[in-house]
């Protein structure tokens, strides 16, 4: 009886000594592993709602960027036919001030840039008061 009383004691003893590195490995795991993979987990967590975040970002830009391109595109297309029209008022008038003609030209000038819808009235206006003043200076 006495032996197995020893036993009993030994086996408790070693059953300590095995719980007590039980504890050691599960601190250890919980310090070296797990408590890692929690602050990695953590910051998957934030950069994924980071990359979310960005994600709608670009795509809000790009809506923007697109609008941009069609306004660009406008703004294209009114130059191009404000080109256009300095280009037919600037032949025009290389047309009337040439020399050989008379101030009867001028007068035909403005009259046809009056039958052209695409020229204002107050253009027409500034127009015509320049050619009265180059008529001015060529009979100077």
């Amino acid at each position: 009886l006495l032996v197995v009383q020893e036993m009993e004691v030994e086996l408790h003893q070693e059953l300590h000594v095995m719980s007590e590195r039980c504890n050691f490995m599960q601190d250890m795991l919980d310090d070296k592993v797990f408590a890692p993979l929690r602050r990695i987990e953590q910051k998957l967590g934030d950069h994924d709602m980071k990359v979310e975040q960005l994600l709608m970002d670009g795509q809000d830009c790009s809506a923007r960027v697109e609008e941009h391109e069609v306004r660009i595109g406008v703004a294209r297309s009114k130059l191009d036919a404000h080109d256009q029209r300095i280009a037919l008022v600037s032949e025009r008038l290389d047309r009337a001030l040439r020399p050989d003609r008379g101030s009867s030209t001028m007068l035909s000038f403005a009259v046809g840039c009056k039958e052209h819808p695409q020229f204002n009235t107050d253009e027409l206006r500034l127009l015509q008061e320049r050619i009265e003043a180059c008529e001015k200076q060529l009979a100077r």
